[in-house]
């Protein structure tokens, strides 16, 4: 069976990963530690995952739309998709006392 992704399949874990180290430089903290030179992450956990294709096929056909590729990734956004948590505390509660 073809992929729900079409040509674009073999694109979408590439271009998962690029927006992934986008995202992780994007969420690290701009002054770096005096001591060691690092940034420390302002996120505790960053994951991503590409819609598995049997789950992309019935969201299309829950929606009525044709089993495409175009469809796919262009009516529905979440192809790839990113989750991000942060720490409860980042240390506002001191600054605020």
């Amino acid at each position: 069976m073809e992929s729900i992704y079409g040509e674009q399949a073999g694109y979408l874990p590439v271009i998962e990963q690029e927006l992934k180290k986008y995202l992780e430089k994007l969420l690290e903290d701009k002054e770096e530690n005096a001591e060691t030179g690092e940034r420390r992450k302002l996120y505790e956990h960053l994951s991503s995952r590409i819609k598995g294709e049997e789950s992309m096929r019935q969201k299309c056909e829950k929606r009525g739309l044709p089993l495409t590729p175009h469809l796919a990734l262009r009516e529905i956004r979440d192809a790839i998709t990113f989750r991000a948590s942060f720490p409860a505390d980042n240390g506002e509660s001191e600054a605020r006392k």
